[in-house]
């Protein structure tokens, strides 16, 4: 955690200051973070950030984020789905799995160009009234949850009515996102050190995709 300042201001491979709004990934996995490093929130480029498997209970003001796509809280400790994403208009994905989140607040709920959802092993019993605007949902990840059989008939209704050809033309952004997750995991659980952030960005943008 106290070496978020520092690689803000290291230099990057080319000579230059990195600076906050050169950075668009932070992979902050596994650092037994009990608060966010106030550093983070003056990433103003950031597109996507991990902070899995930590010791999060709330977040702080993220509003500087603009550029916030993909934020990934799985193992923390969430009570609640935070209050500081609501302000993050861009983001697309959210995974706030094994957490003991109880509820999808409606502002959630209400939130336009979502695309991937994760409450799995969470304490969620009920859906919003509400699903209208997750209509642009790829995904939305409700396992092993005590989700009532009416519950999860309108999470599949809410799915179907996403647009098949999205769906379609999203298919392979979605294959390449899963093994770059599934690869910054593995490095991140061996400790390796190398450019994560240049390596993601390569298998992101392959086959001339552009990253959201």
């Amino acid at each position: 955690p106290g070496n978020v300042a520092q690689l803000i201001a290291e230099p990057d491979i080319d000579g230059g200051l990195i600076g906050g709004a050169a950075i668009d990934y932070l992979n902050l996995d596994r650092n037994a973070l009990e608060t966010l490093p106030p550093e983070v929130a003056s990433l103003t480029g950031l597109k996507w950030l991990r902070l899995n498997d930590n010791r999060l209970s709330t977040l702080p003001d993220l509003s500087a984020l603009a550029s916030l796509r993909r934020i990934y809280l799985r193992s923390n400790k969430f009570e609640a789905v935070p209050e500081a994403l609501r302000a993050l208009q861009g983001l697309t994905d959210i995974d706030l799995s094994d957490n003991p989140v109880r509820e999808v607040p409606e502002w959630l709920a209400a939130k336009t160009g979502l695309e991937n959802l994760s409450f799995t092993r969470t304490r969620i019993t009920a859906l919003p009234a509400d699903l209208t605007a997750w209509r642009s949902l790829l995904s939305l990840q409700l396992g092993e949850l005590s989700l009532p059989a009416e519950e999860m008939a309108r999470r599949i209704d809410a799915l179907r009515k996403a647009s098949a050809d999205k769906l379609n033309a999203n298919t392979l952004e979605q294959i390449k996102r899963e093994i770059a997750e599934e690869f910054v995991d593995t490095v991140s659980r061996n400790q390796h050190t190398f450019d994560i952030k240049r390596f993601i960005h390569q298998i992101i943008t392959a086959g001339g995709s552009k990253p959201h």
